[in-house]
């Protein structure tokens, strides 16, 4: 990810995870993620996260409604920091073959717990997207577009970022 005017890189975001596809509308994932944050004082977050997904189709459109836990280990915090998100998206085929679908989404997330030095509970953060997705090759897609991020930070004023977002994925069927 990089700031505004893409002149700096805030963090450098690894993702594995697997996904256990319940049925076409439904699947239940585990994850890791590992934030290397550049900015500031040059940190790492690590966070263990389970979620749910649960997908749609109409004529026109495929909703998506997203609810993730997340348990966050943050350099020099003891203990986690639990957090839940919910996302609400959609995505809306265009029938080309580069372009395979316009997506729009929007994710709202909730600090559970409040640690000494660490996140306040409550209210953390909004993530909006529009973008699309692509077909890199077989097994391969690719997200790119716009996001702003809103975060609400206490004792100190709110941050908002534009970021230009990248999302590489590889499923093994």
């Amino acid at each position: 990810r990089v700031l505004d005017g893409f002149d700096q890189l805030e963090r450098v975001l690894y993702r594995p995870s697997v996904t256990y596809l319940y049925s076409k509308k439904l699947s239940l994932s585990l994850g890791y993620d590992a934030h290397f944050i550049k900015t500031g004082s040059d940190s790492t977050e690590q966070r263990l996260w389970q979620q749910i997904a649960i997908s749609g189709q109409t004529e026109l459109f495929k909703p998506l409604f997203r609810f993730r836990m997340e348990e966050r280990f943050i350099d020099g915090i003891d203990g986690a920091v639990f957090r839940s998100r919910f996302l609400l998206g959609s995505a809306w085929p265009t029938g080309s073959e580069f372009i395979k679908n316009i997506l729009v989404r929007n994710e709202i997330f909730f600090n559970l717990n409040e640690l000494d030095r660490g996140p306040r509970s409550g209210f953390d953060q909004n993530r909006f997207f529009a973008g699309f997705n692509t077909s890199v090759a077989k097994g391969l897609g690719a997200e790119l577009g716009y996001q702003h991020q809103y975060i609400n930070r206490t004792g100190r004023e709110d941050f908002s970022v534009h970021q230009l977002y990248i999302a590489i994925s590889k499923s093994f069927d």
